[in-house]
């Protein structure tokens, strides 16, 4: 999951105020902050084994559901019942579209560099992803357009998306600025304890009980697992 963030990031990183979408990232997931989650996290876990009770043979989209609807909630004050939501469902394109994408060896222009030089009207291998663009920013405004209309008509909690529109005339973000940085939620939301075992531990050893301290929200994640 990675590689959801580093599309992102690379794309955010190219407009101007990259830094607040940053900002605002790190001030809502970070751990401290997290803990303000507890209750959230502890209603969807109990409505997830009622489903995996009623439907054991479907864990895995219970498990699934479980994590879109906590991010969902965050950061849209959107809760999920099923991981065929049209939130779900079209964020999960993107998720899996940079996914492929990140594989080594999967574009003919990563071993031939100098295809980059042909006019861009030749660039065969740039047009899958720049239409995946395009409906990418279709979705995050429609997000956007849609936690603004029940902010208007007041029938959405409190989440990131109204923290983000009380600060982003103050901080200066355009609405696309705002939109990536509401739904780089979703795929910074599911690969937080991926990313904290590559900082901590890296790649040439397994974790050991003294790596503990240093990885809070794993420890957090596997008591939540257990529980």
């Amino acid at each position: 999951m990675a590689s959801v963030a580093k599309g992102k990031a690379e794309i955010m990183r190219s407009l101007p105020n990259s830094h607040h979408h940053l900002q605002i990232l790190h001030s809502s997931f970070h751990y401290r902050t997290a803990q303000t989650y507890q209750d959230l996290q502890s209603l969807e876990s109990k409505i997830s084994l009622c489903e995996i009770l009623e439907a054991p043979q479907d864990y895995v989209r219970h498990l699934e559901r479980f994590a879109a609807s906590v991010i969902t909630t965050i950061t849209y004050g959107v809760h999920v019942k099923s991981v065929d939501h049209w939130i779900v469902k079209e964020n999960m394109d993107t998720v899996n579209f940079f996914v492929k994408s990140n594989v080594p060896g999967n574009f003919l222009v990563e071993g031939m560099p100098w295809l980059l030089k042909l006019p861009r009207r030749l660039q065969w291998f740039r047009r899958a992803a720049e239409e995946r663009r395009k409906q990418d920013e279709e979705l995050y405004i429609k997000l956007l357009n849609d936690a603004r209309a029940r902010m208007k008509n007041g029938t959405i909690p409190e989440c990131l998306s109204t923290q983000v529109a009380q600060v982003q005339k103050q901080i200066g973000m355009t609405d696309m600025e705002m939109a990536y940085t509401l739904a780089s939620s979703f795929g910074a939301g599911l690969e937080t304890a991926q990313a904290e075992l590559d900082r901590v531990i890296g790649s040439d050893r397994m974790p050991e009980y003294g790596d503990k301290e240093s990885l809070p929200y794993t420890d957090a994640l596997i008591k939540e697992t257990m529980r």
